[in-house]
């Protein structure tokens, strides 16, 4: 790869991504309810799987399509921050590497994770390497 094409993991996505993560680990601790190990579908409801918060139903005012409660069920608090977790255990291994090669590793991998997050507010998108962009591939692939 020619040394103009190599880019440094930048401060600042990598800032923004970490952020973003942190603000996805508070939103699912809160979502767990400490109490609540995760979710599932009963009987056509979303529910913790807790007992004793069975009255706990998501979408109270619009019940959720099948695709909906398929979706909530598999990203249960516990397995967003698990997913979480790893994505910051990687960055921190791969910031490690100290080579060149392992700096440029580090830079494509914290992009693309960033562009996986594209959608939130403060991502730019000059931080987007050429020819990834999932978000867009994703939402193409919905559509058709």
């Amino acid at each position: 790869m020619p040394e103009s094409a190599v880019v440094e993991p930048a401060h600042d996505v990598l800032a923004w991504l970490l952020a973003q993560y942190a603000e996805t680990e508070e939103a699912a601790r809160e979502a767990a309810l400490d109490d609540v190990p995760g979710w599932e579908e009963r009987d056509g409801r979303v529910l913790g799987t807790d007992p004793r918060f069975d009255s706990l139903i998501i979408g109270r005012s619009i019940e959720p399509t099948p695709c909906q409660r398929w979706h909530i069920v598999r990203n249960d608090p516990l397995t967003v921050l698990a997913e979480t977790a790893a994505k910051q255990t990687i960055i921190a291994e791969l910031l490690a590497d100290g080579t060149p090669a392992g700096q440029e590793r580090a830079s494509r991998v914290i992009r693309q994770l960033a562009a996986a997050l594209a959608h939130r507010p403060g991502y730019q998108t000059e931080w987007q390497l050429p020819g990834f962009a999932p978000v867009e591939s994703a939402m193409l692939s919905v559509a058709s």
